[in-house]
Formats: C-alpha cells, structure tokens, sequence
C-alpha cells in the first residue's frame, strides 16, 4: 500500500520502500555540478532525484529506473513536487546504450543492489520490486560501474554508494574501469558498531592521487511524517 510521506519539506509516494538515514546521507555527499548534465542510475522512487534536483535547479537530470512500479511513483513524485529539471527514463542499466549516448554527463550517481544473491532468504515475503532493488539477483553493482563509465565526459565524477563489506572489491572494480577514488565516506549506525554502508567520490581518468577519508555516524532521518494515501 502506499503511503504519502513528508521529508525535509518535500512530499514522497512510497510503497514498502522507506527513506533510510543512508539513503539521506548519500545525497548530502553528492556534489553535481550547477549546470549541463547529471544521470541517476536506479532512481527508485525519486527521493535522490527530488531532492539533488531542487539544490541544483539549473542541473538537467536524468532519472534511470528499470523497475515499472518504482518508474510510476517516481513520476507520481516528481509531479507532486513540481520537479521540472529532471528526466525520467525506463530504461535497464545492462542496455545503456539503447537509451543513452555516450559521454553525455557531467556527473553520475547509483546507489545499486548491495546484497548478493545467495544472501537472500528463499521464503523471503517481500516483494519482487523489493527483492529486485536490493539483491543482486538481476543486475549486479559491476552494470552501474559500467554504465557510469559509458555515461560519463572524461575526468567528470561518479559517486557511488555501496556495502561496506565490499569496500575492497568495489575500489578494485572502480579502478580497474579507470575511476581515480578521490574521497571516501565510511558510515557507521551507531559509535561501536562496524561501518555498514560507504560512499566514494571518484574521477573517470582521473590520477591516483591520496584518498581523503572520513565518516559519519548515521541516525534516523529526521522530520519525517507519514500517513497512508488516499485512494483516488
């Protein structure tokens, strides 16, 4: 069922899909550029791609969701919120170049799949847009890095927001595509726990120069209000 829900003075349709602290903090790293092009890989619902829009109004984006169901309430949500700035796009990242040209952004952004397929529960009752979202049982992290690197003008950033469990082969992966990790962000849920979830801000062709690391210690998003939608 669908619920309306309030987030920083915006209005989001959402289904079982929640606006986690992660989610949040994520957005906050994301530097675009104040104009030309940026390109979402995975929008979901619009929650990055609302709010990143309405900092950068004179950035055009291009919201890329493969999910029909996510796709209809990110067009739901960028109505709601009178988003003009951005493109919405159905479009699966593993076919890029049927809906893209190359080298036509000046910034990308994902926030993939974190879980592997063998970590996901068989008699699991969440739904297949779910299940499809999170695990890695159709596109894997490596289509995004791919994507983001066919997208993307030479030495223009790609920020990328991953498990940290996989920090290491997800460097690996990002150098061998040719991104230069430039800043890297370790979030942690609460102070003595491990870091669960990273975000690296990296340069296609850009040198590898000292990586700037720091973190952050995540908490519920605050001043969010919910309530189920109306029918209509």
């Amino acid at each position: 069922m669908e619920k309306l829900v309030e987030f920083r003075g915006l209005k989001f349709y959402q289904s079982e899909f929640k606006i986690s602290s992660d989610n949040a903090l994520f957005f906050d790293f994301v530097r675009l550029p104040k104009g030309g092009v940026a390109v979402e890989l995975g929008a979901g619902f619009g929650l990055g791609t609302i709010l990143l829009a309405k900092r950068y109004p004179n950035t055009q984006i291009v919201a890329v969701e493969y999910q029909k169901p996510l796709y209809e309430l990110l067009l739901k949500n960028l109505s709601l919120n009178g988003v003009e700035n951005v493109k919405p796009l159905l479009c699966d990242v593993r076919e890029i170049e049927r809906c893209l040209p190359p080298q036509m952004a000046d910034a990308v952004l994902s926030n993939p799949p974190f879980w592997r397929r063998e970590y996901l529960n068989p008699s699991t009752k969440r739904s297949e847009v779910f299940v499809k979202a999170n695990y890695e049982v159709e596109t894997e992290y490596t289509h995004f890095l791919r994507a983001a690197k066919y997208l993307l003008k030479s030495h223009k950033e790609f920020f990328f927001m991953f498990n940290s469990k996989r920090l290491d082969e997800a460097l690996c992966r990002l150098r061998e595509l040719k991104f230069a990790p430039l800043e890297l962000r370790l979030v942690f849920p609460t102070e003595g726990k491990f870091s669960n979830v990273f975000f690296v801000r990296s340069k296609l062709g850009g040198r590898g120069r000292d990586l700037k690391v720091d973190y952050v210690i995540g908490s519920s998003p605050k001043g969010v209000k919910g309530k189920k939608a109306q029918k209509g």
